[in-house]
Order: C-alpha cells, then sequence, then structure tokens
C-alpha cells in the first residue's frame, strides 16, 4: 500500500501546518491536516493593515487587519502581523471582544503557530497570522455599537502575558 508517511512529509517540505487532527474508529482512521499554502512571511506589511508596531524583547506585534464593521450574523476575521526579534517561547494569542462597560463578551485562545514556532521565523521579516478559529463568532443579539478588541501575547510555558512597549517600536 501507498506509505502513510508520504504525504505528509511532502507537504511538510513545501507548506507551513497550520493545524492537524486524528480521529480513529474501529479498524480505522481518518487524518486532517490543514496548511497554509501561500507564505505567512512577508517583506512589508499589506498596506491596508493598522500598524500596532507594540514589542517586547523577542517579538513585535506590528500591524493587525481587522474589519472596521461586523454584521451581527458574520464572525469577526482577524490577520495579526509579527515579526521575532530573538529567539522566543511559543505563545498563545488572546483576543477579547469587551463591550463599552469593560465586559468581555467573546474569548478566543490559540497557539501562534504551533507547527512554524518562533525560532525558525525569519529575522526583519514580518508573518501573517490567520487561521479558522481567528473568527471571532459575535454572540447572537448582539447590538449594533463601539467594541474593544484586545489582543494578548502569552506566554504558553507560563500564562503570563507579555508586557509590550509601544513606545519601543522601531
Amino acid at each position: 500500500g501507498f506509505p502513510s508517511t508520504r504525504v505528509p512529509a511532502w507537504l511538510n517540505q513545501h507548506f507551513k501546518q497550520v493545524e492537524g487532527a486524528s480521529f480513529f474508529g474501529n479498524y480505522t482512521g481518518a487524518h486532517v491536516w490543514l496548511y497554509e499554502t501561500r507564505s505567512p512571511v512577508f517583506d512589508q506589511l499589506p498596506v491596508d493593515a493598522q500598524s500596532i508596531g507594540a514589542q517586547t524583547g523577542a517579538i513585535e506585534l506590528a500591524a493587525v487587519r481587522v474589519p472596521a464593521r461586523v454584521p451581527g450574523d458574520v464572525a469577526a476575521h482577524i490577520e495579526t502581523f509579527w515579526r521575532a526579534r530573538d529567539r522566543s517561547t511559543p505563545l498563545t494569542l488572546d483576543i477579547d471582544l469587551i463591550d463599552a462597560r469593560g465586559n468581555v463578551l467573546v474569548q478566543n485562545e490559540q497557539a501562534l503557530w504551533p507547527f512554524f514556532p518562533i525560532d525558525e521565523w525569519p529575522r526583519g521579516q514580518w508573518v501573517r497570522w490567520v487561521r479558522w478559529s481567528t473568527y471571532l463568532d459575535l454572540p447572537i443579539g448582539l447590538p449594533p455599537g463601539t467594541y474593544q478588541l484586545r489582543l494578548r501575547a502569552i506566554d504558553s510555558g507560563t500564562g503570563e502575558a507579555l508586557a509590550f512597549d509601544k513606545n519601543a517600536a522601531d
């Protein structure tokens, strides 16, 4: 039969893996892999991305792309652009939607490129992070209004949020 490792090996040589899952039943099994087929590495930030320029010693959140308006029946799609400045531990990205009273309405946590470690990112270039779960499912009945989006990078090993310094950006 066809070697079960041949396809994943070829995909891993040519693309960056975003997600992977395996499902097993009686005498059967299925593997599902999600790959980024375009390079997540950019020489320049997209012109429509909002500049952030917040950094720690190891990593910079350079920009985000967030829709200005989102209809109530559609999930909000969020793209973040990062630049590695030094070696870093794996990070988790926490995205919160907050109302005017400070209540967190939606929270989404996900590993930041679990299959493309930050230590492998090319220095001086930006890496785009987007995957299916960077869609924020808005609550049914969410009234029109102005909401705040909070992004935090969390050290996956310690659970501590990184302290970003916007004034230190290049």
